[in-house]
């Protein structure tokens, strides 16, 4: 899948995760409603870095969380990509951080 889509894509993900809808993230940017719905049917070429950025911070989204996308080879980042979506992010950080701390010792 080509990029634009992946971030289309994830945008809608996240946004719908958090329990908000286009109305209220546009009105968190500041953005149209109509340009969000673009962006996220990946119908806005060339999304610029700033407005990407704005999407990602109203998200209260890390690059590193948002940039995990559900298509990828990649244990790490679909690890990341579930850990993102999930209702439960802090237990399951916190049997995450046990487990590295076990496998440390």
């Amino acid at each position: 899948m080509k990029l634009e889509l992946e971030i289309a894509n994830r945008i809608r993900e996240l946004r719908i995760a958090k329990g908000m809808t286009q109305e209220q993230l546009s009105d968190k940017i500041g953005f149209d409603v109509s340009y969000l719905g673009r962006i996220e049917r990946g119908k806005s070429a060339n999304i610029q870095i700033n407005t990407l950025e704005k999407i990602i911070c109203a998200l209260d989204e890390d690059y590193a969380a948002f940039f995990s996308f559900e298509e990828t080879e990649n244990k790490y980042s679909t690890i990341l990509h579930g850990l993102s979506l999930s209702d439960n992010q802090e237990e399951l950080l916190e049997i995450i951080e046990r487990i590295i701390k076990l496998e440390q010792k």
